[in-house]
């Protein structure tokens, strides 16, 4: 930290890291048609995935802060940076074995080396400037933006010819090794978020108390280039949030806080990827670059009380929030059992809690008890596929994307995917008993928890726990 003066100073901390990783997984699987007998036997095989990588990442925090004249007049500008570089080699092999009727109908061989490069870099800048009125009351203009520019290039190459290719001889031949277009492409997501905001704060020496709006406008572009069907899009949000902040303080021992926020986020590159995942040969999952952003919103409340004369205390928080447009997952099996699963945007989505913790000595005794209670409640939503044509959508390990999206343009209305939600809550409790001397303590407790789960489909898998 710097300081220029008595009214004005500079923090700058800077971070750099470096990291090496390796994995190593290999599964042996086997699917069935209804019951688990090799009469029904779809699929047999083994699959072994490798991969080395390293990393480099970076970043930083910058903050000026400037006192301008009057008490209360401030300019404080904040900056934060980060970048991360990554490189991964990795090997996917699998056989698996195809059947019907109990015979051997076929043999799927996956031989793939891969390379993975990505590096993201984002940096966001924030000014606030404070403005005192009198009696009391400030007004606070802010301004901050956030850019990320994520960037993945990832290659992948079949094997060239291997004379035994099985169970325990996974060999991989450089020498005639082919390109894999279905699996190699380069990604591109560049964001840019914005918040413009304003708040009214009223500051006494029992109650600080904050009113404000903010406008979030959010730009997004993802391009993919690919042998085939590359994508280029780029679509604008403007989300808005009202801020909301009490805290009073009743005594000199027990404060209430009230804290409301908003938040809008961008699908993660993983998520926009438009590629096939093989690396489970009986489970694929794809990415989907038709993403859009997403919208939090979140409010808490909470009471607090400290006695340091008697040593008792207690805590009431109450916490709730809903999501707009949340990223859910959308699954489905194509005619050969295969699994596939696809992120998709889907209904909005919420949630509710609250806790209870207390701790008080009994009388003047050497007894004391603590207990706290809690519970929360959530709901959820996904899309299962039911006579999903995936033939019509994929072609040599390709994926049509833009075909998907204007046959399923709203899942809550496609006529091939069902709506499954998902309800759940969860109540808990525990007291603890103590008996405490110079020498000597003793404790004595319980707790119990009960959960419950619903889903609108296969109810049967409803839970309900003590």
């Amino acid at each position: 930290m710097r300081t220029f003066s008595k009214n004005s100073s500079l923090i700058f901390e800077p971070q750099v890291s470096f990291g090496k990783s390796s994995s190593f997984s290999d599964e042996t699987f086997k699917s069935f048609n209804n019951i688990y007998e090799e009469a029904n036997k779809v699929k047999d095989g083994y699959s072994l995935n490798t991969s080395d990588g390293k990393n480099i990442q970076a970043s930083g925090r910058l903050q000026y802060r400037q006192r301008l004249g009057l008490p209360g007049r401030t300019l404080v500008v904040n900056s934060n940076f980060s970048y991360t570089l990554s490189d991964q080699d990795g090997m996917k092999q699998s056989l698996t074995d195809n059947f019907r009727d109990g015979e051997k109908i076929g043999t799927n061989i996956v031989n793939q080396r891969t390379l993975n490069n990505s590096n993201n870099f984002s940096v966001t800048g924030r000014a606030t400037y404070t403005e005192p009125l009198g009696n009391n009351f400030y007004v606070e203009g802010n301004y901050s933006a956030t850019w990320r520019r994520q960037n993945s290039d990832r290659k992948s190459w079949d094997s060239g010819p291997v004379s035994d290719f099985s169970i325990g001889n996974f060999n991989y031949n450089p020498d005639g090794e082919v390109i894999n277009a279905a699996y190699t492409n380069t990604i591109l997501n560049e964001s840019l978020s914005q918040q413009i905001g304003a708040n009214m704060l009223y500051q006494s020496d029992k109650l600080v108390a904050q009113v404000g709006v903010s406008v979030l406008p959010t730009r997004t572009h993802n391009k993919t280039d690919r042998a085939v069907n590359p994508i280029d899009t780029t679509y604008s949000v403007l989300n808005w949030s009202p801020t909301i902040r009490v805290d009073y303080d009743f005594t000199d021992n027990m404060n209430l806080r009230v804290d409301y926020r908003g938040r809008s986020s961008q699908p993660s590159v993983s998520q926009l990827v438009p590629v096939l995942d093989n690396s489970n040969p009986i489970s694929m999952s794809l990415g989907n670059p038709y993403l859009n952003p997403y919208f939090n919103h979140n409010i808490s409340t909470e009471v607090r009380y400290n006695n340091r004369k008697n040593f008792s205390s207690f805590n009431i928080r109450l916490n709730g929030g809903f999501n707009q447009n949340p990223i859910v997952n959308a699954q489905w099996m194509d005619e050969n059992h295969k699994t596939y699963s696809m992120p998709v945007n889907g209904p909005t989505t919420g949630n509710f809690g609250g806790n209870m913790f207390f701790n008080t000595p009994i009388a003047k005794s050497n007894f004391s008890i603590n207990a706290s209670f809690g519970g929360n409640t959530s709901t959820s939503a996904s899309y299962v596929g039911n006579g999903v044509e995936t033939s019509k959508y994929l072609t040599e390990d390709e994926f049509r994307y833009d075909l998907f999206m204007q046959d399923n343009p709203d899942f809550n209305k496609s006529s091939v995917f069902q709506r499954n939600d998902t309800k759940s809550y969860n109540v808990n409790g525990n007291a603890t008993l103590t008996f405490r001397t110079d020498v000597l303590e003793v404790r004595a407790g319980g707790n119990a928890r009960y959960q419950n789960s619903t889903y609108s489909i296969n109810p049967e898998n409803n839970i309900s726990r003590w």
